[in-house]
């Protein structure tokens, strides 16, 4: 299109004068809806020069889409003749298509003037900011932009410095007021004195508002730049922007429109900017969303969107920095999807209602629709970049990856949020109630551990607009979880957390002050809890919540499914009980008289005395292990079909427990006598269950040679309290660990529950202490430590390296209480977990002033001054690992 005789030409850098003369304007900032006569389409692929001629007559005019049930029939269009450009001139006005697209009719704007107002308005910016407008823009690129690719860097850039009258006032307003937070960190800046924030927003707003009555994608443009904003809401903005995209077609699918490749990938960094501003306005203000899935066709972002208007850059920090950044915007919006179905699944007015109708099944309910919505977040985490792990940045630069991360706690708290609420109306559920509380304590801690691991490149950096509330609800969660506690104990471990949690943000403020905002609502959540009914304290000697589920087993057929970890840098296969789903989880705290116990030290009891002697050590001194051992039987879940392997069963309790509903159990220890007596009590007690079970002496530190074992023909391999005794020797590690594997048949599951990292930590420095200080070397101590207390990732990186995949891992401290009888307590259970300690010494006054000096030095420590009662510090880890 040649233009028409009455309309003159431009050139870029005049200034509107009269009717008939136009501003340029720059071409990733509007949307193609001015009668132009491109010259793009004769220059070479990712070239990044452009020009385009624009008429007078069409300065004023907008284009809108023209949607299915207006009063504009679409199938009549098919009967207008486009020209070659794809517009027509009808009665309506002036249609434009692009190619097989959809139909677009050119509206005035009704503003004569907007033009002068324009440049009146780019006079007045730089009069705030002058002359840091250029310092400002190259803030806003290095630091927003990575992350937030909505404006074209090549274009605008060009446009600033080549046709600056060209430039959306509004946009540039926007990138102005959000480029003031990084101030401080431009050398150019910092001794400057920095514009007025508060100015320059109220200015960037007014410019807005005016630009929302003659629309383009610049509009939509700033409308997102500036609810980037640390201070400040966007609710009303969110409604009229979303409305925008509307007119501008931003919802549909223009891959294959008529229009040059970076127009059609900024369309659609563009329209996924203005989705994920959509949903997460939705979560946070608590509001519908405005954008349904049923009307999106906007296609998946790929890295091809973000090349087109990249060039071709060195591979140095800075372009590892931009694609990082892509990256990240990229799987944002993956995560925002997620939180759409999130959000629509649960928490719209149809599903409330329906939850209420459940009734006392809501939480199952709500469970059994939560297992595809974890899958998909176990989906996404485990495909994240490399570049997107936490501790993953260029040394000194500021990294954005801490927003996507805190997206993905957000999300996972959302869910959980709707669980909790639940359990109110679930009924007396125990067992239900206790998995949905542990996954929802292990979300919290997880989240909130993160903001304790934030650095001060990714404190420093961009932060998505939701950011200040997402740290928000991390708090809110976790006072919702205090509140609703079912015990003093754990009520009081979340004001705990809550208070450390109030530090960490305290701290991090320094850095990122918008975090101010998140301490306030904190105190504003714990304000509410003032007026708490006092929870009721678990008695001494009760079962804690934990233990008051022992007699309930978890149902064999609900929601196997995998859902991801709670945190970057955490293994992805997570098992979450709350959906009967496998998972990791870590440390859950609390307090509870029903830790498992360290159990016999197999391995080094002496074979040399009898069966009932070691026995009644056992029984007197650790009688509390095969007692407290219920909730790894009940994960255990032995069928009447299984064929059941019991790595190190002791006094072999556990292993005629398991013999009642199993098919049959091959049991193993190292110790003679053990074996010896398990087989005198159990094997001939007359109830049927001894002639299922085979005790039998072997070394499991070498269960690989064990050629009769590790045949692949069990459906379990099961151990409670023996493993961190089996793996002490770091040589024969691996060889259990295989002969596990070997000894499972497909699909085969090993159930374990052993000690964990800081297991008994008091005794084991006690214990350590006393030999020394009879003359033994720190060394020697260290050398004859009968135990191997390892953390959730090193036994996870283990099972893997067998070739086990980690369904389940859990970290838990429990405080245990010692048995009282005649030679148990204290002493009891030095002697007899210690032994290899106390070996180091000969029998007589060394060895029982070291024994003296242990009990002396924990007496206090782990005495209890209101009854007297002595408890230890255990820290259990259990885990359920499969053969596939």
């Amino acid at each position: 299109m040649e233009g028409e005789a009455q309309d003159a030409e431009i050139p870029r850098k005049r200034l509107p004068e009269v009717e008939g003369r136009s501003l340029c304007i720059s071409k990733g900032l509007f949307i193609p809806d001015v009668k132009t006569e491109d010259t793009y389409t004769h220059m070479p692929t990712g070239q990044k020069q452009f020009s385009r001629r624009i008429t007078a007559s069409s300065i004023h005019r907008q284009s809108r889409y023209i949607g299915d049930t207006t009063e504009l029939e679409p199938m009549f269009f098919d009967l207008v003749p486009f020209d070659a450009n794809g517009e027509s001139t009808t009665l309506a006005g002036k249609l434009r298509k692009k190619g097989d697209g959809p139909t677009f009719i050119d509206l005035h704007d009704g503003n004569d003037h907007g033009f002068e107002a324009d440049l009146s308005a780019l006079t007045e910016l730089e009069a705030i900011v002058k002359p840091h407008g250029p310092a400002l823009i190259d803030l806003y690129f290095s630091v927003v932009h990575p992350s937030f690719p909505i404006v074209d860097e090549h274009t605008f850039r060009q446009d600033y410095v080549d046709a600056y009258n060209s430039v959306p006032p509004e946009l540039l307003a926007g990138i102005y007021v959000v480029a003031l937070q990084w101030w401080t960190q431009d050398a150019r800046l910092v001794t400057s004195e920095m514009p007025s924030a508060e100015r320059l927003g109220d200015t960037a707003l007014r410019l807005l508002g005016d630009a929302l009555y003659r629309p383009r994608l610049s509009t939509v443009q700033a409308g997102l730049v500036i609810s980037q904003r640390p201070f400040g809401e966007s609710r009303e903005l969110m409604a009229q922007l979303v409305t925008i995209g509307y007119e501008l077609g931003l919802h549909l699918d223009c891959s294959a429109w008529k229009m040059p490749a970076w127009e059609i990938c900024l369309r659609k960094r563009l329209a996924w900017a203005l989705y994920m501003q959509d949903k997460w306005s939705s979560l946070i203000y608590g509001r519908p969303s405005q954008i349904s899935k049923v009307n999106w066709a906007v296609r998946t972002l790929t890295k091809d969107d973000f090349a087109c208007s990249s060039g071709d850059e060195e591979e140095d920090d800075e372009s590892i920095d931009l694609r990082k950044g892509w990256t990240v915007y990229i799987e944002m919006v993956a995560l925002t999807e997620i939180l759409s179905e999130v959000l629509d699944t649960f928490y719209t007015l149809q599903a409330t209602r329906e939850f209420e109708d459940a009734g006392g099944n809501a939480t199952r309910v709500i469970l059994d629709r939560a297992k595809p919505v974890q899958i998909k977040l176990k989906d996404w985490f485990t495909r994240l970049s490399s570049l997107l792990k936490e501790e993953s940045s260029i040394s000194g630069n500021l990294s954005s990856t801490g927003s996507l991360h805190l997206a993905y706690f957000a999300t996972e708290i959302t869910l959980h949020r709707c669980i909790i609420r639940s359990l109110s109306t679930s009924g007396p559920d125990p067992y239900l109630h206790h998995i949905c509380r542990s996954a929802a304590k292990t979300r919290l801690i997880s989240a909130m551990e993160f903001v304790n691991r934030l650095k001060p490149q990714q404190l420093q950096s961009f932060w998505y607009f939701a950011s200040k509330i997402n740290f928000a609800l991390i708090s809110t969660f976790g006072s919702l979880l205090r509140a609703t506690a079912p015990g003093r104990e754990e009520a009081d471990f979340y004001m705990t957390r809550l208070s450390e949690y109030r530090w960490t943000l305290s701290v991090g403020s320094k850095s990122a002050p918008f975090l101010d905002f998140s301490v306030k609502s904190l105190d504003t959540s714990t304000s509410f809890l003032v007026n708490l009914t006092e929870k009721p304290s678990a008695s001494v000697g009760n079962q804690s919540n934990s233990a008051s589920i022992q007699s309930v087993s978890p149902p064999r057929d609900t929601h196997m499914v995998d859902v991801p970890s709670s945190h970057a840098g955490q293994p992805s296969g997570y098992f979450d009980p709350s959906f009967q789903s496998f998972s990791h989880q870590h440390i859950s705290g609390g307090v509870s008289t029903s830790a498992s116990g360290l159990a016999s030290p197999s391995t080094s009891t002496s074979d040399g005395s009898s069966g009932q002697e070691a026995y009644t050590a056992y029984s007197t001194s650790a009688a509390f292990v095969p007692q407290l051992a219920t909730t790894v039987l009940r994960w255990l879940d032995a069928q009447a079909t299984d064929k059941i392997l019991d790595l190190g069963c002791g006094d072999g309790m556990l292993t005629a427990e398991i013999a009642q509903t199993a098919q049959e159990v091959l049991a193993l220890d190292a110790s003679a006598s053990m074996i010896e007596a398990a087989k005198q009590i159990y094997q001939s007690n007359g109830d049927g269950t001894g002639q299922k079970c085979e005790y039998r002496v072997a070394d499991c530190r070498y269960l690989e040679r064990e050629s009769d074992i590790v045949d692949g023909s069990f459906d379990k391999v099961f151990s409670n309290a023996a493993l961190h005794w089996i793996l002490r020797d770091r040589t024969t590690r691996m060889s259990t660990i295989n002969g596990v594997y070997k000894a499972l048949k497909k699909d085969g599951a090993f159930v374990f529950e052993m000690g964990g990292a800081g297991n008994v930590a008091e005794v084991h420095a006690a214990l350590t202490a006393a030999v020394v200080h009879q003359g033994v070397t720190v060394e020697q101590a260290r050398e004859a430590s009968p135990w191997f207390f390892p953390s959730d990732k090193l036994i996870e990186r283990m099972l893997e390296d067998a070739g086990f995949e980690v369904d389940w891992l859990e970290m838990e401290y429990r405080p245990t209480k010692l048995t009282v009888e005649d030679g148990g307590g204290l002493e009891g259970w030095v002697r007899l977990m210690g032994a290899q300690f106390l070996e180091l010494l000969e029998v007589g006054d060394r060895r029982e002033r070291a024994v003296r000096e242990v009990c002396e030095t924990l007496e206090s420590v782990v005495t209890h001054e209101e009854d007297g009662s002595m408890w230890l510090g255990y820290v259990r880890l259990r885990g359920v690992a499969s053969k596939h």
